[in-house]
């Protein structure tokens, strides 16, 4: 398997493998409920539970209720605004009213995360530095070899 008979046929079949994996996850149903769907039937899911999470962040925020700004639409949540800031990242668990606004049951504010995506993006870069220092790429026999 890890001789260089068949390089291209394997590299071809491998790629083909991730591409069906990825095909596959992103056609597979949703396996929790979100907002957009609670808007479709709001009688149908008035009182469900729900997490909004996928880059969900924090807009205009008010005395007793806060705005989720997520796909370029705004939601509006009621719940403790005390320790909150706009542009922040959050994930949250929330009930769902049929007037289409969130109760906040549980809320994680994630901190710092534009920081930590920057900080971990570092040492990805100081690695291929290191590493395309000591090896190149041969086009023709298509591996990496010595400089």
């Amino acid at each position: 398997m890890f001789t260089n008979e068949y390089r291209a046929q394997k590299v071809i079949a491998l790629s083909f493998v991730v591409i069906l994996f990825c095909i596959y996850n992103h056609n597979r149903p949703a396996t929790t409920l979100n907002y957009h769907e609670c808007l479709l039937d709001p009688n149908k899911y008035d009182g469900s539970e729900l997490i909004v999470k996928n880059e969900a962040i924090i807009g205009e925020i008010f005395e007793d209720k806060f705005e989720i700004l997520q796909n370029n639409k705004k939601i509006m949540v009621r719940g403790a605004t005390e320790s909150l800031k706009s542009n922040e990242f959050v994930s949250l668990r929330a009930t769902f009213h049929k007037e289409g606004y969130l109760t906040v049951k549980e809320i994680h504010v994630h901190r710092y995360r534009r920081l930590k995506i920057a900080i971990s993006i570092l040492p990805v870069m100081i690695v291929g530095w290191i590493f395309f220092r000591k090896y190149k790429f041969n086009s023709k026999k298509m591996v990496f070899t010595e400089r």
